[in-house]
């Protein structure tokens, strides 16, 4: 990966997360439709966001904000992860609201 990412917690749990998908599918992403291709690098772009309680992924992106056109050195299945890791980050916000709203009431 190389030492200037290994700095980068956000991006070794991001590649980590590739690593472990990859590993419990029947085959390997090349193989992959892309749309599943999409959503498992929206999961690997959610679940660091997730592990800090940060909606800011790798000082880049803001899974709060709207989805808006990634770089151009983003794969389409990143560009679309990025789509799927912001609507997975609204689910767990507007469920967390739920979920303390719920304990208010009872």
């Amino acid at each position: 990966m190389g030492l200037a990412l290994v700095e980068q917690p956000d991006v070794v749990l991001h590649e980590y997360t590739h690593y472990v998908l990859e590993g419990v599918a029947s085959r390997g992403r090349e193989g992959w439709p892309e749309a599943v291709s999409a959503l498992e690098a929206g999961i690997a772009c959610y679940l660091p966001c997730s592990h800090r309680d940060s909606p800011t992924y790798a000082g880049l992106y803001d899974l709060d904000a709207a989805p808006r056109p990634a770089p151009g050195w983003l794969d389409p299945a990143h560009r679309d992860g990025l789509t799927w890791a912001t609507a997975i980050w609204q689910l767990r916000t507007e469920l967390g609201r739920l979920w303390w709203m719920a304990g208010e009431v009872a």
